[in-house]
């Protein structure tokens, strides 16, 4: 009949369910450094719309929108100056972005807002001055005190008056959410830009105000500039082929210039 003992069956064997990888478990997802190229080297923030400036570095579109607006042209930590004249979208580095977001369980990063790059332009603005234009042993405290407050008072009525002229909608606005914005609508950054169809777009805007300078290096070098970009890419090519920079090129066919005639 049986021996009357109960037998016990010890298993080895871990449900699938209990057994979690250390890479799906949301506690273990940490927040990891993005890599120096994701950054913008203004906001210090994981660029969403990042652009090629002149001189080859790129910034987050906002931030170069803001240097652009207070005139303001920051020396990097490399010693470098860039040059805001052309700016183009650097698509391969956001699709790098999004992929890296992406793989890290994170949602796309945030584009700047143009109030906030504002503020951080005109504090750098500001620690720049004082950092490179020391008050001297001499100035009463009054001075000091005085020229600290002209200072502050100059940096917030240029933040003023750009977030007034932001209000009238003279500035171009960064897309809320660029994850769903179509990645064809690249060129702007907003619909009003897609709207200036054949007189223009945001692409444009710096070759033809260096191609209508009365410097002749400043003509040889968007021309040689617009060279490289369309030669690289096919996509740039069509962004730039807008009325307003035809026109700007057709004054330069008869050029004595060598390097100037295209």
């Amino acid at each position: 009949m049986g021996s009357g003992k109960h037998r016990w069956k010890i298993s080895i064997y871990r449900k699938h369910s209990d057994t979690v990888s250390p890479l799906s478990d949301p506690r273990n997802v940490s927040e990891a450094k993005p890599p120096a190229e994701f950054v913008c080297p203004i906001s210090g923030s994981v660029m969403a719309d990042p652009v090629i400036v002149a001189t080859g570095q790129t910034f987050e579109r906002a931030c170069v929108t803001a240097c652009k607006t207070i005139g303001f042209t920051p020396t990097l930590c490399d010693g470098s100056i860039p040059d805001f004249s052309v700016i183009i979208p650097n698509l391969a580095l956001k699709t790098s972005i999004l992929n890296w977001a992406k793989a890290q369980l994170a949602g796309p990063p945030s584009p700047v807002q143009l109030s906030d790059a504002l503020k951080l332009v005109t504090s750098a603005m500001t620690m720049m001055t004082s950092t490179t234009s020391p008050p001297s042993s001499g100035e009463s405290e009054l001075t000091r005190s005085r020229g600290g407050f002209d200072s502050d008072e100059s940096g917030e009525s240029e933040l003023t008056r750009a977030k007034a002229e932001l209000s009238s909608g003279s500035f171009r606005r960064t897309p809320l959410m660029l994850a769903t914005r179509p990645s064809c609508y690249s060129s702007c950054s907003s619909s009003s830009e897609l709207e200036t169809g054949e007189s223009g777009t945001c692409d444009d805007e710096g070759y033809v105000w260096k191609m209508r300078s009365p410097h002749v290096y400043e003509q040889e070098e968007v021309v040689a500039a617009l060279r490289k970009v369309t030669k690289s890419s096919v996509e740039s090519r069509v962004n730039l082929c807008t009325a307003r920079l035809l026109s700007a090129l057709r004054s330069l066919i008869t050029s004595k210039y060598t390097d100037i005639q295209v």
